[in-house]
């Protein structure tokens, strides 16, 4: 109805779940297939990732009950349409298999999804599904962080110099915690560099 744009597109940058979701569900119903099938079959498989999925009761035993920030359990959700965006279940030893391929990138695909596609800020540009950013000190670091209910996580990989960082928490992605999950991360990376 009377809806209007915050800005005219291309020009400035705003992360988007439900674009991301959006994103997802185009793809399943334009090749005909559900988005668990093809996380499967184009990622999972292929990587050796066993323990990443969309659906919770294939690994209800090994998930950590989430948590709200005051330690309250928070009842896993059912993300319906947003599952692209935040309802993956996965492990560390999954994102482990995650960034020893992006380090390789001998697929083109994940070279092609490792391209900065639009810049945010000098040194800060997003490419397809990653922040990318660029260090005064030469080094590139890919990030991408989540956070639902009860969960936060961030993934730093940094290709040129071989290595990578996972925090994962079962706690919810609320206020200073959610920044203070990413900082490890960061703090983590820049250890192992």
């Amino acid at each position: 109805e009377d809806l209007e744009l915050v800005s005219t597109p291309g020009t400035a940058y705003l992360y988007s779940n439900i674009g991301m979701s959006l994103l997802g569900l185009v793809l399943a119903e334009r090749t005909g297939r559900p988005y668990e099938a093809m996380l499967q079959d184009g990622i999972c498989r292929p990587l050796g990732m066993t323990g990443t999925t969309t659906d919770l009761a294939a690994v209800r035993d090994r998930v950590v009950p989430g948590l709200k920030t005051g330690g309250t359990r928070f009842p896993n959700q059912f993300m319906a349409a947003l599952t692209p965006a935040g309802g993956i279940y996965s492990s560390a030893e999954d994102l482990a298999r995650l960034a020893r391929t992006e380090i390789a990138a001998t697929d083109p695909a994940i070279a092609l999804s490792q391209r900065p596609v639009f810049t945010i800020a000098e040194g800060e540009r997003v490419a397809l599904g990653w922040h990318v950013y660029d260090w005064a000190q030469g080094w590139r670091t890919l990030n991408h962080n989540g956070g639902i209910g009860g969960y936060t996580s961030s993934l730093y990989v940094d290709t040129a110099n071989q290595c990578a960082a996972a925090v994962l928490s079962n706690v919810m992605n609320e206020g200073e915690f959610g920044e203070a999950v990413r900082a490890l991360a960061r703090t983590l990376l820049q250890q192992l560099e």
